[in-house]
């Protein structure tokens, strides 16, 4: 048995460095201001296929908003999953700009909000094994949710609405 599972793990370690090349990353997004505050911890997992501008990863987020524009306070959490399919448009030395098609689901108080829609954004890779992200912008339609986290129901352009989001990628 452990010879089996020593083999696949090679077997899967060999496939991933030979024709892919795997990332572990997020984002940590944070805002305040007079309406709301938010705090979001989102970790990501992607799969870059070699010798293709095509990507896979997906998103697993935990949000707190704390709502007080209206009388008193409303704290929100929810739980996010956004799976998502990146594009590399070009790339100039060590920036690449790409968009992400992504399905994004939001989870809070037994409730369910979705959005799904194109993200642009830029990559730089100073190393091998660094990359930074900047997502900013959306374009898409999401049916609602915490307005704060997923804007409002609807068909939507956004640039920079309210703060572009920041990643960092470890890439194996």
């Amino acid at each position: 048995m452990r010879k089996l599972l020593l083999t696949t793990v090679i077997v899967f370690v060999s496939f991933f460095s030979a024709n892919a090349q795997l990332w572990l990353g997020g984002s940590l997004d944070l805002l305040k201001n007079d309406a709301y505050f938010t705090f979001t911890a989102a970790p990501e997992i992607g799969y870059s296929f070699s010798d293709s501008p095509w990507s896979v990863a997906a998103t697993l987020g935990y949000s707190t908003v704390h709502v007080y524009k209206y009388s008193g306070t409303l704290i929100d959490e929810a739980y996010t999953v956004a799976p998502f399919v990146r594009y590399n448009v070009k790339q100039v030395e060590k920036i690449t700009f790409f968009f992400d098609i992504a399905m994004e689901m939001m989870f809070y108080e037994g409730l369910k909000a979705k959005r799904f829609g194109l993200h642009p954004g830029v990559l730089f890779k100073p190393t091998d094994h660094f990359a930074i992200g900047l997502h900013v912008g959306f374009v898409g339609y999401g049916d609602g949710g915490l307005p704060e986290l997923m804007g409002d129901k609807g068909f939507a352009i956004t640039w920079n609405r309210t703060l572009p989001t920041f990643s960092m990628n470890y890439c194996f």
